[in-house]
């Protein structure tokens, strides 16, 4: 079964070149956008006719870029000169896509979507060709998988979706590791920090896991959107977790040790997708209507900041007029001690 009518707009992907960042964004309208990641101005437009984009990304590993498709297409893209390479594989959309070093030399990538499989592919650049070759295709779920996201310090990645299960799988061998069970509806985000696997889901609420047990943190667990969580990244310069909704038309800040919610954005149009920028500090956010959102993370870390500082001065000016009120204590028992003496010596 399928629980999206139509592909949701594909996610940014941001590139690092030489002279700048660049974010690329793909849209249902068929084009491919890459932006000054700094000012947001568009740098180039590509233009896909076969088929709709269903996710695009890019990896330091490469020098090119990957699109997924609605027929089940995978292409490859020289960003310089608009041409590509297709790979095919998949009998439906290509939702997920993931590049990583293989174990002795040489790079994979790994996609996945709603036909419920895994490819792995070899873009190894070989002798007789430099066309990416297929090595297996296998059966990674009855459901649409929805997301997948690479670990590669475990050697380990992770798919899920709409059976709600989440799968880890191993990097070198693709054997499955384990099977975790706790959402009741379909797992729509995944997200990484160290050991710690967070996962969003239809439902709106988003889950801890520890990868190490392979269990969930019973303890936290957030009710972060009223409607689907459509994306979740971690700011990797504070540890702030970041949740976008869509439906409900907004995107948190959270820290999540302590569960608490730090700050939040709403906006007219329905957020569909979230990357971070880390050069300029900033979230970016697709929506439904068509556009690219840009919001200043550093200013969720000036305010957080400045709320510290007064918590700690409020702290501070209360310890002074606990002493104060001390001293005057004191010094009133003082006098009632030299009064008692007083009355004595009359």
């Amino acid at each position: 079964r399928s629980t999206l009518a139509t592909t949701p707009p594909p996610p940014p992907t941001v590139r690092a070149t030489a002279d700048q960042p660049v974010l690329y964004s793909a849209s249902l309208d068929g084009t491919i956008r890459a932006w000054d990641a700094v000012h947001m101005s568009c740098l180039q437009v590509l233009e896909e006719t076969r088929s709709e984009v269903s996710v695009v990304h890019h990896s330091p590993l490469i020098d090119f870029l990957l699109t997924g498709h609605d027929d089940g297409t995978i292409r490859a893209w020289n960003v310089d000169t608009g041409s590509t390479i297709s790979l095919r594989g998949h009998s439906n959309t290509v939702l997920c896509l993931g590049v990583a070093a293989k174990q002795k030399e040489g790079i994979m990538l790994l996609s996945s979507g709603f036909d419920g499989q895994v490819g792995v592919w070899d873009l190894t650049k070989h002798r007789h060709s430099a066309v990416p070759r297929l090595d297996c295709l296998f059966k990674a779920s009855e459901e649409e998988v929805l997301v997948m996201l690479l670990n590669p310090f475990a050697k380990q990645y992770i798919t899920a979706g709409n059976d709600a299960l989440i799968s880890l799988w191993s990097l070198t061998t693709h054997e499955p590791q384990a099977t975790m069970k706790g959402h009741t509806d379909p797992v729509t985000a995944l997200a990484l920090d160290g050991n710690f696997l967070f996962s969003g889901s239809d439902s709106g609420t988003v889950r801890l896991w520890d990868l190490h047990s392979r269990a969930p943190l019973s303890a936290f667990t957030l009710a972060a959107h009223a409607g689907p969580v459509c994306g979740l990244l971690l700011v990797p310069e504070s540890g702030w977790l970041v949740s976008c909704g869509g439906t409900d038309h907004s995107i948190h800040v959270w820290d999540y040790g302590t569960g608490r919610k730090l700050h939040s954005w709403t906006h007219a149009e329905t957020f569909r997708c979230l990357a971070y920028l880390r050069t300029t500090r900033t979230l970016v956010a697709g929506t439904d209507e068509h556009n690219l959102v840009s919001l200043r993370i550093r200013d969720v870390a000036d305010a957080v900041r400045r709320s510290q500082e007064e918590a700690e001065e409020a702290v501070r000016e209360a310890e002074r007029a606990a002493r104060k009120a001390a001293a005057v204590a004191a010094t009133a028992a003082d006098a009632e001690v030299g009064k008692g003496a007083g009355a004595r010596a009359v």
